[in-house]
């Protein structure tokens, strides 16, 4: 039981980072793209 928990508390985390970096790295490429896009 304390393994299934700590396991799942291990792949939770790993789902926000997931998020996290997607977010991350959305925003670099908008940082990175936007400035080509408007000229």
């Amino acid at each position: 039981m304390p393994v299934e928990k700590s396991l799942r508390i291990v792949n939770k985390s790993c789902e926000e980072n997931e998020y996290v970096m997607s977010a991350f790295l959305d925003a670099y490429l908008n940082i990175i793209f936007l400035p080509h896009n408007s000229i």
